[in-house]
């Protein structure tokens, strides 16, 4: 799909370089190298679509580049039709119709690529304007290097079926077969506690996952002794929000194989796919995928394979830390620190970014990166001194202005956390994503007048967005819990659960607004909803305790009050203080 790839680095592969690859006359292209910048738990890649700068989820597994509808409609883009077959799941609306666009000029990191894109599913969020998908990744080989924030595109030559894991100067390289798969989709077979189970390599999925039906295959019961529940499945259909983290004896793939460890279990169905390998698996590992070879290669990074707060065991091959060679540039640095954040190094990061500003001084990015992982590091004055720094360099930056929001918020220091939300809204615009995390930092503050403003002027202009029934969700609990507007509350609520009717969090929201417009049988009726799939929700015990005393029910409101407290101490102090008394 490329049409022009500019200069082109030949790698010729030695056995200095391989041992594992010896025969003369292999050696590798380097097609195109695209930096990675992780932002949240997405790999992003920089790029322009008709002369004007974007950016892009990399997702593996997607099988083609997607636009948004919102930024196909900044460009002026009219798309054409698609068989009627082809839809998008990428907003709370459900599934839509999608259309192609073929653009004048799509570039990334400088290299220029054909400009085909589906359009469809609305926005895309966080001020991104798409997906790049296999009609890029499989074009060629692909190496996602995410630890180094690097992805490269490849061309092996000579190298019939040798091994193409050239940086691994030690060895431990496991290889995976793929399946030949529609789209080119990268799918090879992974073995949880021994059983087979057919995995997605999926770059922009936060956290790998298995489905429910898959893990009981694999003997997992997550109603057993050690499983806890997991939260929303971020990342997966937009309608689910239940999973669980279970023990896991053992998972293979490769010849590497994790022990004792845990996976995330979704109430969810992936279609034709048993599991996600997500972002987590891409950090902990250097993966190379030859597309022409339909093999996978990769080497372990070393620290959690799922990103879930357990340190496995890994046994096979894959324990042996690959040969990585150092970053050479501050850019470079920075990428890598960057990437251990996600992965929660955050000491590496911090080093590393470091490093990164030893080279290059006073660059307000490298001092915003670093103060970020100063404060996930718990050390909240350095992280300061970093974000007055970088401000003073660059004082329009939205972002960092709000991190140090949030910063201010913990410390807590309310003055100057307002000060910076007022600047940070008037550099905004109406419909800027950032306002929904304003609108969360006002909250913090306990500000919900404030709150509900920045998400008044989100939700006037995201009616399409993935996060719009949250929006909604968040605007319904905010005006029923200060006692703004309960009407209107219980209207968001009404549209939320329209959007995402399996979603027990907005019945809670729904409940209290119920509860604040004196209607106690269908607060009753959602607060039991709630409890019975969440028993230890405090605010839905709290409430319910609540509406039971308003009945007359003494001794069972009081319980259930009780019970509420001893989960979330100081809840009735808190109630009491907004007029929620019993």
């Amino acid at each position: 799909m490329i049409q022009r790839i500019g200069a082109v680095l030949a790698l010729i592969v030695s056995a200095a370089l391989a041992p594992a690859r010896v025969e003369a006359g292999c050696a590798l292209e380097k097609l195109a190298e695209l930096p990675v910048t992780m932002v949240g738990d997405l790999p992003i890649v920089s790029g322009e679509v008709n002369g004007v700068p974007m950016r892009f989820v990399v997702q593996s597994g997607d099988f083609f580049n997607l636009l948004s509808s919102e930024k196909a409609a900044e460009l002026g883009l009219k798309p054409g039709s698609v068989p009627d077959a082809m839809q998008v799941r990428s907003s709370r609306r459900g599934w839509e119709k999608i259309g192609f666009v073929k653009v004048k000029q799509f570039s990334l990191a400088g290299q220029e690529f054909a400009g085909g894109f589906l359009v469809g599913g609305g926005e895309a969020g966080n001020d991104k304007a798409g997906v790049i998908g296999q009609n890029i990744l499989s074009f060629a080989d692909a190496e996602y290097d995410l630890a180094h924030g690097m992805i490269r595109l490849m061309r092996a030559h000579g190298c019939q079926d040798l091994p193409l894991a050239y940086w691994a100067t030690t060895g431990g390289v496991s290889v995976v077969p793929l399946e030949v798969f529609v789209g080119r989709l990268t799918v090879g077979e992974a073995f949880v506690n021994g059983v087979k189970m057919r995995a997605l390599f999926t770059s922009a999925n936060a956290v790998s996952v298995i489905s429910r039906d898959a893990a009981r295959r694999a003997g997992i019961d997550v109603h057993a002794a050690g499983v806890t529940p997991g939260g929303p499945a971020a990342g997966l259909d937009p309608r689910i929000s239940q999973s669980w983290i279970a023990p896991v004896e053992s998972f293979k793939l490769g010849a590497e194989d994790v022990r004792h460890t845990r996976l995330r279990v979704a109430d969810a169905e992936f279609g034709a796919f048993d599991m996600l390998l997500g972002l987590d698996f891409f950090l902990s590992h250097h993966i190379y995928v030859a597309n022409e070879q339909r093999r996978l290669y990769f080497t372990y990074n070393g620290g959690a394979v799922f990103n879930l707060g357990v340190e496995p065991t890994v046994r096979g091959d894959g324990v042996v830390r690959s040969g990585e060679s150092e970053p050479v540039t501050a850019d470079g640095f920075a990428r890598r620190g960057e990437a251990e954040m996600d992965r929660k190094e955050f000491s590496k990061a911090v080093a590393d970014l470091t490093t990164a500003l030893e080279m290059a001084p006073h660059t307000p990015a490298f001092l915003f990166s670093r103060a970020a992982a100063y404060h996930l590091d718990n050390q909240p004055s350095k992280a300061l001194a970093d974000f007055n720094e970088g401000l003073a360099l660059k004082p329009d930056d939205i972002q960092a202005l709000s991190a140090r929001a949030a910063l201010r918020v913990s410390l807590p220091d309310k003055a100057k956390a307002m000060t910076d939300l007022a600047a940070a809204d008037r550099l905004a615009a109406p419909k800027a994503e950032i306002r929904l995390y304003l609108s969360n930092l006002y909250e913090a503050l306990d500000e919900p007048a404030l709150s509900i403003a920045q998400l008044d002027l989100w939700i006037a202009s995201h009616p399409k967005d993935v996060s719009f029934a949250g929006a909604l969700n968040n605007r319904c609990w905010r005006r029923a819990y200060a006692n703004l507007d309960a009407a209107n509350a219980l209207a968001d609520c009404q549209a939320a659960i329209k959007l995402e009717p399996r979603d027990v969090g907005i019945r809670d929201s729904r409940a209290l607004a119920y509860l604040r417009l004196g209607d106690l049988d269908r607060a009753a009726a959602d607060y039991r909803s709630v409890l019975a799939v969440n028993p230890k929700a405090a605010w839905s015990l709290y409430g319910r305790g609540v509406v039971k005393l308003r009945r007359g029910q003494t001794a069972d409101g009081k319980a259930d009050i009780a019970a509420a407290e001893a989960l979330k101490p100081g809840i009735g102090a808190e109630a009491k203080a907004h007029g929620l008394a019993p």
